[in-house]
């Protein structure tokens, strides 16, 4: 009987060292050349399709080498496990991480150091996309901002101090219907005052910063300024609708390109300075002005076109050589 119950106990323990799963990594800092972080607290979260937000699984402290281990029984193959970290103000994550194998090792938890410096941060691009609403003109406002250094850009602003900001970009006034155009910058992209500010973190590297809003047009005109926060290497305007016309001496007009089989007129301008202004004038026509507005350029094109040919005629006649002047006085002498 007692040999019986050990044998189920032995089974037992075989099962559930069988059923374990090992998620075991390495915390390094990429601002320092991928050292070792040690003495430093991980936390291991799960997730299912059925949670709202992660759940604490357990923690623990990495060694000397940075390195850290997680044992965890059987769980539902469904859910995701992430390791996470607190690092100088910012909380850091690993991929995730699904039940499929005995064992996950080697997983990177990379951290950077964090600056409150966004001196280096330049935009890669900035697009404006205008829309006719009817009684508003819509803006959907994307920048691609970079981080070139290899520290966390972390934001300052509290809502007292707008000055502090380090993300902030001015808003045309007027603005209503604001909201962020990204379900991940739910939280952190807000309107204050006359700015949309990011209240989130830059890691090194890329983030996409999206917004929209609408202005009232009740003039049929608007006259808008746009700042550039940063270094921006190119500003671009887009307007897929017929009724607005959109004009700006700082602007080239490149004319319509198709983007995803929907038809754009863009007007743009390169290497933008931080701190430049660019204004430009939004105008509603009707379709039929919009349409003797392009009816007349085609005329006025054909026009300078048949004149530019012409004068073309009449410099080939005067390069013809000399010779042929005589010919000519010959028959007009012999119709006398």
């Amino acid at each position: 009987m007692k040999f019986t119950h050990i044998l189920i106990l032995l089974s037992a323990i075989a099962h559930s060292a069988e059923a374990a799963f090992t998620i075991s990594g390495r915390v390094i800092n990429a601002t320092h050349d991928s050292s070792a972080v040690s003495s430093a607290t991980v936390h291991l979260q799960s997730l299912t399709t059925a949670d709202q937000m992660p759940f604490e699984v357990a923690e623990t402290q990495t060694n000397r080498g940075g390195e850290f281990s997680f044992q965890i029984s059987e769980s539902d193959e469904a859910t995701t496990f992430f390791a996470a970290i607190d690092f100088q103000g910012v909380r850091y994550f690993s991929n995730g991480i699904q039940q499929t194998e005995r064992s996950i090792e080697n997983l990177s938890l990379v951290v950077y150091d964090s600056t409150h410096s966004s001196a280096q941060v330049e935009a890669f691009m900035h697009h404006i996309i205008i829309d006719d609403f009817g009684e508003t003109v819509q803006l959907r406002e994307t920048r691609l901002l970079n981080n070139p250094g290899t520290k966390t850009i972390t934001e300052t602003f509290v809502d007292e101090h707008i000055g502090q900001a380090l993300f902030k970009f001015h808003l045309p006034p007027g603005v209503v219907n604001f909201q962020p155009l990204s379900t991940r910058s739910n939280g952190e992209i807000v309107q204050h005052g006359h700015y949309a500010i990011d209240r989130g973190i830059l890691l090194p590297g890329t983030k996409t910063i999206s917004f929209g809003y609408e202005l009232p047009i009740p003039q049929q005109h608007l006259a808008l300024t746009f700042n550039a926060a940063h270094r921006t290497r190119t500003f671009d305007i887009f307007s897929s609708s017929e009724s607005i016309i959109i004009e700006s001496p700082q602007l080239t007009d490149y004319g319509p390109i198709d983007i995803q089989g929907k038809t754009f007129h863009r007007y743009g301008l390169p290497n933008v300075a931080a701190g430049s202004s660019i204004s430009l004038s939004v105008r509603r026509v009707s379709k039929a002005a919009h349409e003797q507005s392009s009816t007349l350029a085609i005329i006025l094109t054909a026009a300078l076109l048949t004149v530019a040919v012409a004068v073309s005629l009449v410099r080939k006649e005067h390069r013809k050589p000399s010779q042929t002047a005589p010919d000519l006085t010959a028959k007009s002498r012999t119709k006398k």
